[in-house]
């Protein structure tokens, strides 16, 4: 099925895509195929471009957009100090994605460095839905724990329902990793990062010199209290 348009010579990535095999796995299955439909909704400068799916009785085929740049995250490690040019086209470009998702009602729930890759021209591109979600129209929100540790809301790890928030609250957390060059709670676990987060409403440092306009946004973004965090269509204004 075509879902983007591909140029004659042009080079792609091909994302394979094994099913599972057991009448167990009828709920995995059903993940990878929403991961396909979400990918399919997306029309966005900024998330990584799904072209066609085929598909075999044992596998997905997913040709995709390819991403020279690596991550994100790689970017970060490599850096000194990000430009302050270069981070604020980062910053714009992650929201304006995002913003784009929850447009289309979808919620992402993983987002991290490592969930962001970068194309020859050094724009950043929001990949890997595996974890993302459709928003049902007649469900208020969602329930069940999802994400990683240290960039997850709090609100998750408490069993509670949630939206969209969860999203602006990981592009928080990754904004302030921008900026520090650190992973968030570094040098704790998963449980201690939970611990932190959920019981101690612990974030990670800002280094200083921040902009204080850029540490407000931020720390408005992982408010504890999801109501009081921007929508996205909000943080593309500021």
């Amino acid at each position: 099925v075509a879902a983007g348009k591909l140029k004659a010579g042009q080079e792609v990535a091909i994302k394979v895509m094994k099913k599972p095999s057991s009448r167990s796995a009828v709920e995995r299955l059903q993940m990878l195929r929403a991961e396909v439909e979400i990918l399919r909704s997306m029309n966005h400068p900024n998330v990584v471009t799904l072209y066609e799916v085929f598909e075999s009785q044992t596998k997905l085929y997913l040709v995709m957009e390819l991403l020279t740049g690596g991550e994100l995250f790689d970017r970060i490690a490599e850096c000194g100090k990000l430009d302050e040019e270069v981070a604020r086209r980062y910053f714009w470009q992650m929201a304006s994605a995002l913003a784009h998702c929850h447009e289309r009602s979808v919620y992402h729930r993983d987002l991290k460095p490592e969930n962001m890759l970068l194309d020859a021209s050094d724009a950043v591109k929001i990949a890997d839905f595996g974890l993302s979600r459709f928003f049902q129209q007649d469900v208020a929100s969602m329930t069940g724990q999802v994400g990683t540790p240290g960039w997850t809301a709090p609100e998750v790890f408490r069993h509670q329902t949630y939206d969209h928030k969860v999203d602006v609250y990981s592009f928080g957390i990754v904004l302030a990793e921008c900026l520090s060059r650190e992973k968030p709670y570094a040098g704790m676990d998963a449980m201690q990062a939970i611990f932190a987060t959920v019981y101690r409403n612990k974030r990670p440092a800002l280094p200083e010199g921040t902009p204080p306009p850029l540490e407000k946004l931020i720390k408005a973004c992982w408010d504890a209290e999801p109501k009081k965090r921007p929508p996205m269509n909000k943080v593309l204004d500021t």
